[in-house]
């Protein structure tokens, strides 16, 4: 598991982000309205949030495609 932010737009639907999280093994761990970003942590969850959080500012940016080349490595 690794840090990452996705952001949700039109090209990248928040169900389709979270259908892919989950297939390679993520939880939710929190949960907002109209998300803007879906943020993963490197203990496996994954947080919706409304704007780039600032102190994630270093955490790469991934986009959906790049999720669905990715391999699922975990299992919880």
């Amino acid at each position: 598991m690794k840090n990452m932010k996705i952001e949700i737009n039109a090209e990248q639907p928040l169900d389709e982000v979270v259908m892919e999280l989950e297939r390679l093994g993520y939880g939710l761990w929190d949960n907002a309205d109209s998300p803007s970003f879906v943020v993963t942590h490197r203990n496996g969850l994954y947080q919706m949030a409304w704007n780039d959080l600032p102190r994630l500012k270093d955490w790469p940016l991934t986009t959906l495609t790049e999720l669905r080349q990715m391999e699922k490595r975990y299992e919880f």
